[in-house]
């Protein structure tokens, strides 16, 4: 007797030690007629395995081939996967959701989205060969999807791929329309690694244009402006930042060092100083920033009482600081 599909059967043994189980309707018929419906876990020459019940009611029975009539494969149902796969990541917990994102995939192989979330948990914990060929099987599956154009473009991006990254975050941009937060953000990151300083200056405008509080693309953008020396022009987005999320702390740094960058020292202060009084990260970016700014303003040497470790990053706002004096 053959056994269809044993791979699902086989990876359906991990499934069993998460915290999760995928259901399915297999049934066993007997030659004496009894039914047994479950979920096989094993099967050989021999023998099948069948597990039925959950938690502490599980039961398991191996069951003699030559006892056996007929075996009928049922659809897993992996909802409870899913929801374990997406807890997983929510904790941060990238690779043992991609582990059960693999699961999924083999269990149930025709959903693109899975093979999509797939991808995407194995890029973001380190391993984009694998990556590439989850996001392989979403593409054959749904060729027009946009996030799945994007998510190529990200591995291509992780593989360090930018010209690949651009054409794809192009693609999924003509299918997602003007809107698509992560595919201007995928061409703002790839353009600027490809060296194109315009593509990546347009896609950062249209993607603050999208999502007004984006943080990276604010703090890409006003960089980018500052190392053409458009002071003026990264001023004007840091401001409008500030109108659209006044209680954001990037973006009263980010004012602070368009203004620092013109030598409006107080000016800076006040900024670098906003941003010290509000929440979420940076706070220590700001502190040093808020040190160099009021020294400068004072016409005192901005390295006094600064550790190393806060001259390296006050050097991202003065790349003169640190330097040797003759």
């Amino acid at each position: 007797m053959v056994l269809p599909r044993m791979d699902r059967v086989r990876v359906t043994v991990a499934l069993l030690l998460c915290a999760s189980a995928a259901i399915a309707d297999d049934v066993i018929t007997m030659r004496d007629g009894e039914k047994i419906e479950g979920l096989i876990i094993e099967a050989d020459d021999d023998s099948v395995l069948v597990r039925w019940g959950a938690g502490r009611a599980v039961i398991s029975r191996r069951v003699p081939r030559k006892s056996i009539s007929t075996i009928k494969l049922g659809e897993p149902n992996v909802d409870g996967l899913r929801e374990l796969a997406r807890r997983s990541e929510s904790q941060g917990e990238t690779l043992d959701a991609a582990q059960v994102w693999r699961i999924v995939c083999a269990l149930r192989p025709e959903s693109a989205d899975d093979h999509l979330r797939c991808a995407r948990a194995l890029r973001v914990s380190g391993r984009s060969d694998d990556a590439a060929a989850a996001i392989a099987c979403a593409s054959r599956l749904d060729a027009d999807d946009a996030r799945i154009r994007i998510e190529q473009g990200e591995i291509a991006f992780a593989k360090g791929d930018f010209r690949g990254a651009l054409q794809h975050a192009q693609d999924g941009l003509k299918r997602a329309g003007p809107t698509s937060v992560d595919g201007y953000w995928l061409l703002a990151r790839a353009a600027e690694a490809a060296k194109d300083a315009d593509a990546a200056i347009d896609a950062c405008g249209k993607l603050l244009k999208a999502d007004t509080t984006h943080i990276g693309a604010l703090e890409r953008l006003v960089e980018l402006l500052l190392a053409r020396r458009a002071t003026l022009e990264a001023e004007n987005v840091a401001r409008s930042f500030v109108r659209a999320a006044p209680d954001v702390r990037a973006g009263r740094v980010a004012l602070g060092v368009t203004l620092y960058r013109q030598s409006r020292w107080g000016e800076a202060v006040d900024a670098f100083r906003a941003a010290t009084s509000l929440g979420g990260p940076g706070y220590e970016r700001a502190r040093v920033y808020l040190h160099v700014a009021r020294a400068r303003s004072a016409d005192t040497d901005p390295e006094r009482g600064l550790t190393e470790a806060d001259i390296a990053v006050a050097r991202e706002l003065d790349p003169d600081l640190g330097r040797k004096k003759p």
